[in-house]
Parts: C-alpha cells; sequence; structure tokens
C-alpha cells in the first residue's frame, strides 16, 4: 500500500468519529411514494415537490434506486430520493414535514458514457465549501484530498445503479463536513466535468462537478 494510501486508512478511522452526520440507509430521510422505473438510467420530470422537478433517477435490476431532482436540469441538486431495493420505501433528502408522493410526467432513456478509474493516481479539481478544492483518485477508487485544512477522504466503487459508481464520501473542514453516500457518474449536460458526484448524508446534500 503506497503512504498517501495507508495515510487515508488513518484517516478514515480518526474522522470516522469526527463526522458525526451519518448516511442512516434507508432510516434517513423522510417516507416517500415515487412510482417504480425499469432498471437503468433516467432522464425524468417528476410532480409532487416543489423543491425539484427536473433530474435523473439511476435504477438497479433488484429495484434500487438513486434520484436527483432540481428546478431544472442544470442546477444543483435540490432534493433526492432513494431506496435500498425493491422491498424497501422510498426516502426523501432532505426530509419533509409530510409524507410525498412523486408522479412521473417524463421518462426517457438517459444515455451515459461509463465512469472509468483513472490507470493511474491522478489529481482532479472540484467546487466545495466555497473555494477549489484538489484531491487524488487512485486506480482502485480511494479518494484523497487535503487543502486548507478540508479533508476529503473516501472511496468511487462498482455500483449496481446503471451507469454509475458508488460514492462512499468523508469530508472534514469543508464548511459540508459528513459523511456522504450516493452516486458519481458523467453528466451528459457538463461537457467540461470529467465526472459529477451527488451524495446525500441523510440530512443535507453534496452536489460536485469533478475537472482534471
Amino acid at each position: 500500500m503506497s503512504a498517501p494510501l495507508r495515510i487515508a486508512a488513518l484517516l478514515l478511522s480518526v474522522f470516522a468519529a469526527a463526522c458525526s452526520s451519518t448516511n442512516n440507509g434507508n432510516a434517513a430521510g423522510s417516507s416517500a411514494s415515487v412510482p417504480d422505473f425499469a432498471a437503468g438510467a433516467h432522464a425524468v420530470r417528476m410532480s409532487g415537490d416543489s423543491a425539484g422537478n427536473d433530474g435523473a433517477v439511476f435504477t438497479a435490476a433488484n429495484g434500487a434506486a438513486y434520484m436527483v431532482l432540481g428546478n431544472d436540469s442544470n442546477v444543483a441538486t435540490a432534493v433526492v430520493y432513494r431506496r435500498d431495493g425493491a422491498g424497501s420505501s422510498w426516502r426523501r433528502v432532505p426530509a419533509a414535514a409530510e409524507p410525498t408522493t412523486l408522479g412521473t410526467q417524463l421518462d426517457d432513456v438517459l444515455s451515459l458514457t461509463p465512469l472509468s478509474l483513472p490507470a493511474s493516481d491522478t489529481m482532479y479539481r472540484a467546487w466545495l465549501g466555497g473555494a477549489v478544492r484538489t484531491f487524488t483518485l487512485s486506480p482502485k477508487g480511494d479518494v484523497l484530498g487535503n487543502q486548507n485544512g478540508c479533508w476529503i477522504i473516501g472511496r468511487l466503487a462498482t455500483s449496481a445503479l446503471t451507469g454509475t459508481l458508488h460514492a462512499d464520501l468523508r469530508l472534514f473542514g469543508c464548511g459540508q463536513d459528513g459523511h456522504y453516500v450516493g452516486v458519481a457518474y458523467v453528466d451528459p449536460e457538463a461537457p467540461n466535468a470529467v465526472f459529477r458526484v451527488v451524495a446525500d448524508d441523510g440530512n443535507g446534500i453534496l452536489d460536485f462537478f469533478v475537472s482534471p
């Protein structure tokens, strides 16, 4: 194991306690009723949630799904809907005061370029916490960054959700600290970005584009 990865492993254990906002899987957020989608990646327009109606949903063969919505497909994600599988309930993040019921107004196939991990350790940039942050992504998917006290630690890994990698990130000292779980994918509407990450910690949402 390289020195940076040894550091990352140590920091993961240290920051696990510090990042008190933890993604609690299906228990986080508020309950929701969402139409079923076939396995695949979909460009969608939904009704029933004033926070966001335009975006995408990534679904797996087992019914797991991650939906990202904003008031326009070109703006930051305002609300996430997710479920762990066909037998699980949908959850909304951030939580709403009352259960939410969504309807489908548009459901098109979303053609995505597969996101691949780099062949060697590669430095990337992202706008986080009001500043440009840098981090390294390894061929195994390990993420490690530290700039001006902002630590970004985690992993991108194979995902059953169509067109995505599973994103599991911890942020500390970045102004949006927490343990975020979600998706990384090549956004066809952001040609200048290598990929996009949308993840949540059960309370808030992390949404950023990654550039070389």
